[in-house]
């Protein structure tokens, strides 16, 4: 079953969203849209509209992967090929052996790839899901705004002045 043909029959076909609207005498207190969008959630949890499972199915396997789902990924094969060690310190070390490597070669995209990786698997052995890990973000980068800043240094690097 395709999305689309589905999302039509729920809208337009027998017993979707048309006719519930027709034969209720459906007053929209948001806009239409909104309605329609509220209907089809409500078949996509529905175990008896017909195909809801197939198409969440479709949907599902055509989603990208959060940065929770990939932070666990890495977990999972970490674990495998090395082990379950809870330091963040060798990885740490690792990143800074990477980090080299992207320095010399920052146009390299596995390069950053291999410093995301790591990085967000330190994180992990650290204690700290991607949900933390944003709010982090978002509370320095706060606090960064709100500092002074140097010139940059010879090596182009600007820091906060305290």
């Amino acid at each position: 079953m395709e999305i689309d043909n589905w999302l039509k029959d729920i809208i337009h076909g027998s017993g979707g969203f048309e006719d519930f609207e027709n034969y209720e005498g459906l007053v929209h207190s948001v806009s239409r849209e909104h309605s329609i969008a509220a209907f089809v959630i409500r078949c996509l949890g529905n175990p008896d509209c017909e195909g809801s499972g197939e198409v969440l199915d479709k949907i599902e396997a055509n989603r990208e992967p959060t940065w929770q789902v990939l932070q666990d990924e890495l977990h999972e094969w970490t674990v495998e090929k090395f082990g379950n060690p809870s330091n963040p310190i060798p990885s740490l070390n690792h990143l800074r052996e990477e980090l080299e490597e992207l320095i010399a070669d920052p146009a390299s995209p596995e390069e950053w790839a291999d410093c995301f990786i790591i990085l967000i698997h330190a994180a992990r052995k650290a204690g700290f899901n991607m949900r933390s890990i944003r709010s982090f973000i978002i509370q320095k980068h706060e606090v960064n705004k709100n500092r002074r800043w140097s010139a940059p240094d010879e090596n182009g690097v600007c820091h906060h002045i305290k």
